[in-house]
């Protein structure tokens, strides 16, 4: 399956990274309809060339005409968000084009910051903490009944809303 292979590589390499979108979903128990896999990465640099090495080895390419290194460049990726609007950095087996990966570009937010704003507030172990981010973000930082029920059924509603709250923040969902 393709969505297994990239996320094997990309934990093979020890990207940081987190499914998000359709695929984080489905892998929830829920059924959503996607076609394609939204990933958030941490963007320092060192992630970045681990990012390259896997995707190099996935044989994808990106989507917009630019060599795969230009992700690594800060100063690109901001110019492409200002001046052409981007928000996914998309990318494609050329193959088969149905096989495509969205890298999520939360500027100015890092996928550190978010992640470290959740470890601050609970010490919750990286699984927990990742699926949290995960459901919240899908749903605009907020958990629906039936995912308190079933994932996080063991946290009070205070302690719910406060992570909701640094999510949110940490995503720039609110002000």
């Amino acid at each position: 399956m393709f969505y297994e292979r990239i996320l094997r590589e990309l934990s093979k390499q020890k990207v940081k990274y987190l499914v998000i979108g359709g695929v984080a979903v489905n892998l929830r128990g829920y059924f959503r309809a996607t076609g394609d896999l939204d990933i958030f990465i941490s963007l320092d640099k060192s992630n970045l060339k681990k990012f390259i090495v896997a995707v190099k080895s996935l044989g994808l390419k990106p989507r917009i005409p630019v060599p795969l290194e230009d992700f690594q460049d800060e100063a690109k990726r901001r110019k492409w968000i200002t001046e052409k609007g981007l928000k996914v950095f998309s990318l494609f087996n050329p193959r088969d084009p149905l096989e495509a990966m969205d890298v999520m570009i939360l500027s100015p937010v890092s996928f550190d910051k978010a992640y470290k704003a959740l470890n601050d507030l609970m010490d919750w172990p990286p699984h927990t903490l990742e699926l949290f981010i995960q459901v919240s973000h899908a749903n605009a930082g907020k958990l629906s009944a039936n995912k308190r029920k079933s994932h996080f059924h063991w946290m009070k509603d205070h302690e719910i809303r406060a992570a909701e709250m640094c999510v949110q923040r940490a995503f720039s969902l609110i002000s």
